[in-house]
C-alpha cells in the first residue's frame, strides 16, 4: 500500500509537470489561460498522495495529527482546484450558449438539499476526516471532472470544425479520461454509515456510528452496488488506487503529446 501511494501521488505530479510545461510553450492558445489551474491540481495532489503515503507507513507517528491535517487541507484544495479548472474548461474557452442561465435556477434546489444532507452527515459521531473526504470528492471532484471532461469534448466539436484533426483527436481523449476520473475519483468513496456512501463504498464494513460497531452488509444496495469497492476489486482484480493513477496517466499523456 505503500508503494500504491508513492505511484498515485508521483502521478499526480507527473500530471503537474505536464500541464507546467505546456504552460511555458512559446505563444498564445485557448488552453494556456487554465493551465495553471491543472497544474496546481497535480501538485497538490502529488503531495497529498504522499502524505497519505506517509500515514500509512506510520513511520511519523509522532506527527500524525498535523499529517491528518495536512490531508484534508490537500483533498480540498485539490477539489477546489480541479472544480476551478472545469468551470473554466466549459465557460472561459467558448461562451455558453444563451439558454445556459438558466443551469444555476435548474440546480439550485437539488444543489440545496445535497448541501443540507451534507450538513446532517457532519453530525454523526464519525472521525471528521470521513465526510470532508466523501463531501470532497461528490461536490468537487465529480463536477470538476464532469466539467473538464464536457470542455475538453467542446473543444473537440470546434477543433473539427476547424479541420483541425490531431488536435481534436487529442481533445477528445482529455475529455473521454476526465469522464473516467469522475467516475473513480468522484463517486467511488470512503464507506460512511450514511447514503449514498453507505451503498457504494470502498468495502462491504459499515461502522455503526450510534453504538461504535462494526457491521457486516451481507447484500448489495440499490443500482449502484457496482461501483462497490469490493465489486471493483473482484471483478479486476486492481484496488481503486490503480484505477485513479490510471486515470492521471491517461489525462497526462494526452497534455503531453
Amino acid at each position: 500500500m505503500i508503494l500504491l501511494y508513492f505511484f498515485y501521488g508521483l502521478a499526480f505530479e507527473g500530471l503537474g509537470l505536464a500541464a507546467y510545461l505546456q504552460l511555458r510553450r512559446e505563444g498564445d492558445f485557448p488552453l494556456k489561460k487554465e493551465l495553471p489551474w491543472l497544474a496546481a491540481f497535480g501538485f497538490i495532489g502529488g503531495a497529498a498522495g504522499w502524505v497519505d503515503m506517509f500515514l500509512a507507513s506510520g513511520s511519523l507517528n509522532q506527527v500524525s495529527n498535523i499529517l491528518d491535517l495536512l490531508r484534508v487541507a490537500a483533498h480540498l484544495l485539490t477539489g477546489l482546484l480541479i472544480l476551478r479548472f472545469g468551470w473554466g474548461m466549459v465557460n472561459n474557452l467558448d461562451p455558453l450558449p444563451a439558454w445556459s442561465i438558466f443551469i444555476p435556477v435548474i440546480l439550485i434546489v437539488p444543489f440545496a438539499f445535497i448541501i443540507t444532507y451534507a450538513s446532517t452527515t457532519f453530525i454523526t459521531p464519525s472521525p471528521i476526516e470521513i465526510p470532508i473526504e466523501i463531501w470532497t470528492r461528490y461536490l468537487l471532484y465529480l463536477p470538476g471532472s464532469l466539467l473538464a471532461g464536457i470542455g475538453f469534448v467542446r473543444q473537440w466539436h470546434a477543433q473539427r470544425k476547424q479541420g483541425m484533426y490531431d488536435v481534436s483527436n487529442l481533445m477528445l481523449g482529455a475529455g473521454l479520461a476526465f469522464l473516467f476520473e469522475a467516475v473513480v475519483m468522484g463517486l467511488i468513496v470512503p464507506a460512511a454509515p450514511y447514503g449514498p456512501a453507505s451503498y457504494y463504498n470502498y468495502d462491504r464494513v459499515i461502522q455503526n456510528a450510534f453504538i461504535g460497531e462494526s457491521l457486516e452488509a451481507s447484500k448489495a444496495y440499490g443500482l449502484t452496488a457496482w461501483l462497490d469497492y469490493q465489486s471493483v476489486l473482484n471483478t479486476t482484480g486492481l484496488p481503486i488506487e490503480i484505477w485513479r493513477i490510471f486515470s492521471v496517466v491517461v489525462v497526462t499523456f494526452f497534455f503531453a503529446k
